[in-house]
């Protein structure tokens, strides 16, 4: 359509030949592939950020900065667009994200930390850019170095490693996708979801019965003893009874897959079953 056009305003004499690209076609990639995200942990963030000069030798928050998008998640473009007194006031537990500075246009408000709060206050002049524009990526790289990050993770890390540890760590946790995504700016979970970066822990804590953010919960017993016990007694709304168990029914009990049976126990032990269904 464009040399159409091109062609009726007379600024081509003819219309080019372009070949027409396969669907399937794939095209070459990067010789360096693509940028490999350094996860930090919540000690190595905070480690970077203390490591950081609060001001730059032009006078940019470089500390505030940094600490703002540690403790929230923001896209370092968002920061950058952010204005006083519009946007923030000193003292405001508050942040509010216009549809312009964000992204993915997603205008709402968000909940601030303490340390957010400090630091947004230690930054935030009377009128105009919170966060002026500035290239800090040389003096993360060494504040990552001096917070002890091995030479060659500390020369690779960079501002929206931050966003991406930050949501790893909130997501265990919190164990809440959505939240994180709201903070993060996502309107979709599923775009959250490709943010959150599982440790080995994560995987431990399956096999130990322990859903992250949540110690305490109990174990399911062994598949071969028949009854899975549950972790804490619930009450079933009589004083003789309680749930006893989640008992394993056959395919002839519960017809279309693998199923359970939810059992309480009544009076001299006897076993009822109050509800079934298919895994």
């Amino acid at each position: 359509r464009l040399f159409d056009w091109m062609v009726e305003q007379k600024l081509l004499d003819t219309k080019p030949a372009i070949p027409r690209i396969p669907r399937r076609a794939t095209g070459t990639a990067h010789p360096k592939g693509k940028r490999e995200t350094v996860t930090l942990t919540p000690e190595e963030m905070d480690a970077i950020v203390a490591q950081l000069p609060v001001r730059s030798k032009l006078g940019y928050p470089i500390r505030p900065y940094y600490e703002v998008m540690r403790e929230t998640g923001l896209r370092p473009s968002t920061l950058h667009r952010l204005t006083a007194p519009d946007d923030y006031q000193p003292g405001a537990r508050y942040l509010t994200i216009r549809e312009d500075a964000d992204r993915a246009r997603y205008g709402r408000g968000l909940p601030l930390s303490a340390r957010a709060r400090a630091a947004l206050d230690s930054a935030c002049p009377d009128q105009g850019a919170i966060f002026p524009k500035f290239d800090g990526r040389h003096t993360l790289r060494k504040a990552a170095l001096a917070a002890g990050l091995e030479p060659e993770r500390a020369s690779k890390v960079s501002a929206y490693d931050l966003r991406y540890s930050l949501a790893t760590e909130l997501t265990e946790r919190s164990g809440n996708l959505v939240g994180v995504g709201y903070l993060l700016g996502h309107k979709h979970v599923t775009t959250t979801n490709h943010y959150v970066h599982a440790p080995r822990k994560a995987a431990e804590s399956v096999l130990s019965g322990h859903r992250l953010g949540h110690q305490g919960a109990g174990r399911l017993g062994p598949p071969s003893s028949g009854v899975a016990q549950l972790p804490v007694t619930k009450g079933c709304g009589r004083e003789d009874s309680c749930v006893t168990g989640i008992r394993r029914a056959g395919a002839d009990e519960v017809r279309g897959g693998v199923g359970f049976q939810v059992q309480y126990g009544g009076p001299e032990g006897a076993e009822y079953t109050v509800g079934e269904g298919r895994l």
